[in-house]
């Protein structure tokens, strides 16, 4: 394995690698207590807003809680398979037995 080269002198009196900033740490700390705090009343604020803006503020949170769906094209000659539906009709749910389950 190769060596990485520096350009100039190294920092020998600097930060050491992967020290966490002092200060960025207690704003993170502060900040994430206060937004832990405003979450409990988020429903009640949510209410106090005009339909349109309810929906931005929806749509501004939802890739925090979901993630972004993808597209994905298949290419693929679906003709050449067969298949088979299957349809289970049960009065109670089925219990698959532990050779069916790892099927």
């Amino acid at each position: 394995m190769e060596k990485q080269k520096f350009k100039g002198k190294p920092n020998l009196n600097g930060r050491p690698k992967g020290a966490v900033n002092k200060t960025t740490a207690e704003a993170k700390d502060i900040l994430a207590k206060i937004v832990s705090g405003e979450l409990e009343y988020l429903p009640l604020h949510l209410d106090s807003l005009k339909i349109k803006d309810r929906l931005e503020l929806l749509v501004k949170l939802l890739p925090y809680v979901m993630p972004k769906q993808h597209y994905i094209e298949l290419d693929a000659e679906i003709a050449s398979y067969q298949f088979t539906p299957v349809t289970i009709i049960a009065n109670e749910p089925i219990k698959l037995q532990k050779d069916e389950a790892e099927n």
